[in-house]
């Protein structure tokens, strides 16, 4: 069907509707911007918590930035020692997965019948 067999509706009603929402429409659209733009929603917690830069700041740089193997900057923080600690554990035992499937794989055991 092409577009001129299409019927319009020519009522003043519709017209009126059609310049009533015209016009209410940017007054909705404000409103609703509004209301957004006042809630805190996932990022509200992130906003509210103290700004402690300054004070990790000034543990990582105490004693100087250049001290090598005898004060190393990834272990300043109270939780560095923890966070490396588990970083070796997990290092170690993913070394230990691989050389366990590589043993089995060369020798040909543990296999699925």
């Amino acid at each position: 069907t092409s577009s001129s067999n299409i019927v319009q509706p020519t009522n003043n009603k519709h017209k009126r509707y059609n310049r009533m929402i015209r016009a209410a429409v940017p007054t909705l659209a404000r409103r609703v911007a509004q209301k957004e733009t006042q809630r805190r929603g996932i990022s509200g917690a992130l906003t509210a918590v103290p700004n402690k830069v300054k004070e990790s700041q000034a543990i990582q740089n105490a004693g100087g930035i250049c001290q090598g193997a005898d004060n190393p900057t990834y272990l300043k923080q109270k939780t560095d020692p923890l966070v490396a600690w588990f970083g070796v554990g997990l290092c170690t035992f993913a070394i230990g997965q691989v050389t366990y499937g590589f043993y089995h794989l060369a020798n040909g055991t543990n296999q699925l019948d």
